[in-house]
């Protein structure tokens, strides 16, 4: 067995709910707006987001939905 670190990469992401919506996630058809929620079909199935969720938009195009207190345990804003 090896060890690994993740390669670091910038990624593009919002907050739901706060943020403006970008124009890669407002002309997604992978999105699907219920009700105060949105159901994101990933390349691992639908995911639920809510209000305070992140929107990372993955390094090909796919979109994803991540919990605030994890994405900053994985991220930091870049200028």
């Amino acid at each position: 067995m090896a060890n690994y670190r993740k390669k670091p990469i910038i990624i593009q992401a919002f907050q739901l709910g706060i943020d403006v919506p970008p124009e890669w996630f407002r002309n997604s058809e992978n999105i699907y707006e219920r009700d105060n929620e949105y159901i994101i079909y990933t390349l691992e199935g639908d995911h639920i987001a809510n209000v305070g969720d992140f929107i990372i938009q993955g390094v090909k195009g796919e979109l994803y939905p991540c919990k605030e207190s994890i994405f900053y345990l994985l991220h930091e804003k870049v200028e």
